[in-house]
This record gives C-alpha cells, sequence and structure tokens, in this order.
C-alpha cells in the first residue's frame, strides 16, 4: 500500500494549500507595501505650534507629550498674543501687542512664518506704510483668524479707527476691508465660508431679582457686506447648530468672563450640559491663555489647551489627560495643530525681513 504521502488525493490537497498561502503571503505583502508607500493610510500624528512670551515657536508631539522642535527668538514681534496657521499648514502667522507696560514699541503687530524645512519670515506687516517707530503700539493685534481657504486674516486692533475689525489679504497682509464682526477661533463659518455663526449657550445666574435663566443665543453673519443675518434665541440650548448645520454634536465652549472661567461641553440637539471644569482648578495647571475656544483634535473627540506653561490634551468631558507637555515658564499663545509637521528637532534660527 502506498504511503499516504505519496497518494494522488493528499497530493493534490498539498498544491491547493499552498496556492491558499501563496495567496494570503501575496495579500500581506501587498498590504505591507501599501503601508509603506501611502502613510496616509495611517492614523496621524498630530502636533501643535504655539508661542511663548520668550518669542521662540514651539512644535509638541501632542501624542507623545514632548517637544518636537523649537526656533530661536524672533526678535521682530513684540508680546505674541494670537497664532493661526494656514490650510496647508505652512505658514503661521503670529500677532503680537506691547511688552510689559509698552516698553517695547518698535515691534512688527503681524508676521508670517514659513514653515518649510528652513523656517523663514516670509511677511512682516505694520498695518499702513505711514505708522512710525514710537506710535506701533496703538496697532496691537489681540485677536488673529484665518479664513477658511486661508485667503483673508479676520484681525481685532487695539487703535479704535480700525473699529477692531479689520481685514487683511494673507498674501501681503494688506487692508482690504472692514465691518463690524468680532471674529474669533470660537465661532463657525458655513462651508461655503461666505456666512459666519457666533454661538453663545445660555447661563443661570443670580440678579438683582433673583435667579434668571438666560437663553442660548446664534448670532449669523454675511462675511462679504458684514450684515447680520439672523439673531436667535435657543431656550435650554436646545438646537445650538447654525442654520447649515454642525460637523459635531457636541459642543465645546470655554466661557470667561468677569462671573466665569470654564470650559463647558453641550449636546447640541437636547442642549443637555454633559461637563463643565472649572479653571483654575482642572488640571491645576493655571487658567488658559485662550479665552474663547479650546482647539479640537481633528478625527477625535480631544481638544488641546496651553495651561500655565503646558500643552494639555484631553476629553473634554471627562477630563481624561491624553498628553500633557511642559513648554516653557513664558506665557503661552493657544495651540494650533497640523499633521504636517517640521522634520527637525534642533533649535532654529528664523531668519527674514526686517525692513518696515
Amino acid at each position: 500500500m502506498k504511503n499516504i504521502l505519496q497518494t494522488s488525493v493528499f497530493q493534490k490537497e498539498l498544491r491547493k494549500l499552498r496556492r491558499i498561502s501563496g495567496y494570503f503571503l501575496a495579500v500581506s505583502t501587498l498590504a505591507l507595501a501599501i503601508a509603506v508607500l501611502f502613510p496616509g493610510n495611517q492614523p496621524p500624528t498630530w502636533y501643535g505650534y504655539v508661542v511663548g512670551d520668550d518669542r521662540r515657536i514651539y512644535m509638541v508631539n501632542l501624542e507623545e507629550g514632548e517637544i518636537a522642535w523649537v526656533s530661536e527668538e524672533l526678535d521682530q514681534i513684540g508680546n505674541p498674543t494670537e497664532i493661526d496657521i494656514n490650510r496647508e499648514d505652512s505658514i503661521l502667522y503670529i500677532a503680537s501687542g506691547p511688552e510689559g507696560l509698552g516698553l517695547k514699541a518698535d515691534y512688527v503687530p503681524l508676521v508670517a512664518v514659513s514653515l518649510n524645512e528652513k523656517p523663514q519670515i516670509i511677511l512682516e506687516s505694520w498695518v499702513d506704510p505711514d505708522y512710525v517707530n514710537g506710535s506701533r503700539t496703538e496697532y496691537a493685534i489681540y485677536y488673529l483668524r484665518l479664513s477658511p481657504k486661508s485667503e483673508m486674516i479676520y484681525a481685532a486692533y487695539a487703535n479704535l479707527d480700525h473699529q477692531r475689525r479689520t481685514i487683511l489679504n494673507a498674501s501681503s497682509t494688506e487692508i482690504i476691508g472692514q465691518n463690524e464682526i468680532f471674529i474669533t477661533k470660537a465661532d463657525e463659518f458655513s462651508p461655503d465660508a461666505t456666512k459666519l455663526a457666533q454661538i453663545h449657550p445660555g447661563v443661570t445666574q443670580e440678579t438683582e431679582d433673583g435667579m434668571r435663566e438666560f437663553p442660548g443665543i446664534i448670532i449669523e453673519w454675511d462675511l462679504e457686506t458684514g450684515e447680520e443675518l439672523s439673531r436667535t434665541e435657543h431656550v435650554n440650548n436646545k438646537n445650538l447648530y447654525p442654520s447649515w448645520g454642525a460637523s459635531k454634536d457636541r459642543f465645546v465652549y470655554v466661557r470667561r468672563n468677569r462671573l466665569y472661567n470654564r470650559l463647558e461641553v453641550y449636546d447640541r440637539e437636547s442642549g443637555e450640559r454633559l461637563a463643565v471644569h472649572e479653571f483654575p482648578e482642572l488640571f491645576g495647571l493655571g487658567s488658559p491663555r485662550q479665552f474663547n475656544h479650546a482647539t479640537q483634535i481633528p478625527g477625535s473627540n480631544n481638544v488641546a489647551m496651553t495651561l500655565g506653561g503646558y500643552v494639555v490634551v484631553f476629553d473634554p468631558i471627562t477630563a481624561e489627560i491624553k498628553s500633557q507637555t511642559f513648554v516653557s515658564d513664558s506665557i503661552l499663545t493657544e495651540v494650533v495643530v497640523t499633521d504636517k509637521p517640521l522634520l527637525r528637532t534642533d533649535i532654529t534660527k528664523v531668519s527674514g525681513p526686517t525692513e518696515q
């Protein structure tokens, strides 16, 4: 009798198994090749940029909780107030004001830093060519936000002549318009970027007449004309959606004024307040520098904020810390995020123009 290993039936089954094994090997090899050649299929690692009052740019690995890169001092700027990054994550805009009690007047209120392989200041703006040394403190920028396509800058200046709401060309920083809309990073653009919604959840607070319930308010604006399109009240904070909807059903709100200093999370549809966290008690690191928003980490429910000298990534409902990075003893701007980081680990000199 033949050995079972020599039977035709066994040999046939063996050939079948070899074909199946070869198929799975090919599939595994192809999957590995795709992962190597197309890393975009892998979850991105998010980084954050902040600027300190030591006039340095810091890049933080928000996943590992460590500093990945730091620049040398930017001598041109004053005390950094707010930053923003363009849609391609290639240019960082830095707004600044006077240092201390206005002792440093010869600063540039707005600079744009190229974040390519060699960081470089590519734009400096004194806002108006008639400005002279010694008077620039009047034109400090305290709020800064780019339009969704990064072609315009919405800036709020200290000088009342500019109505505190000025629109600049992002490529040249020339003034192209003004309006009455005070735009912050907490506000929401429509998909076509022609409208803006400002959402303010209501609150119950004590008044001279006792406790009073204030409804939520949504104000919508036409960005082309500056016209107020609508102002609606939302009792019990229900349906906190702009007319065009929203990508997330959770609404994270930073409420900071003379009465409140806290982060609140709402269910947009029901109005239920899902969480409230008081500053500076939250994490014990201090109050945030960003007065009106928490920076959303794309693709997740987590947010990032600067608290004291730290950049903290956390779940806004549970307050679970995902990463915590000590950056500097200096006062930090808010954090802006990118998945296209500078591939450098050294301290880098940021050079650029200095002429007015």
